[in-house]
């Protein structure tokens, strides 16, 4: 990932959380070696679901809901850097495996847990909510435009917090 980019990446996953209402602690873009190594940026304490949870609790209906917006969230720091660079985001796993697999790691380890192991269902699914994430940005303008807001308001701030990211969401809703 580019380091002029890095806010855009931030506020397309801050963004897509609160499209979810789906709450997170805050986001920055301040590189950190804490959790992540290298990253350069991050949304903190995201409410997503575990590997043990699906484990537990088994694929339901409403945990299937919650598999998809947790993906999609994942995503969307990629997609949202690829539109922002005017370039249609493709789904290729050297891609993953490379730049976005700190971002995306978590998500194929929920997918694996979810979907048994099966590699070729996993990347068909992958496949499908990158697809389903283009569309979300492509299809909400204002989404879009929450975006683009959130990733100002990071290059003047560095970090926002959950609160100081929904005001900035809601406004660009109102409007």
């Amino acid at each position: 990932m580019k380091k002029s980019t890095v806010h855009i990446h931030e506020a397309g996953h801050a963004a897509a959380a609160l499209f979810f209402n789906t709450r997170f602690k805050s986001v920055d873009i301040i590189p950190s070696d804490e959790k992540i190594k290298g990253a350069l940026g991050a949304v903190r304490e995201c409410e997503t679901l575990t590997a043990s949870e699906i484990q537990t609790k088994g694929l339901h209906p409403m945990m299937e809901i919650k598999l998809k917006r947790d993906c999609i969230i994942s995503m969307s720091g990629l997609v949202s850097e690829a539109k922002f660079n005017n370039k249609r985001y493709a789904m290729r796993l050297h891609h993953i495996l490379g730049n976005g697999k700190h971002d995306l790691s978590e998500m194929f380890k929920l997918l694996n847990v979810a979907i048994c192991n099966d590699g070729h269902v996993v990347d068909a699914y992958a496949k499908y909510i990158a697809a389903e994430t283009v569309f979300l940005f492509d299809s909400n303008p204002l989404l879009w435009q929450s975006v683009l807001n959130i990733s100002a308001a990071l290059l003047d701030k560095k970090e926002l917090t959950y609160k100081q990211c929904k005001a900035i969401y809601s406004k660009v809703m109102e409007s």
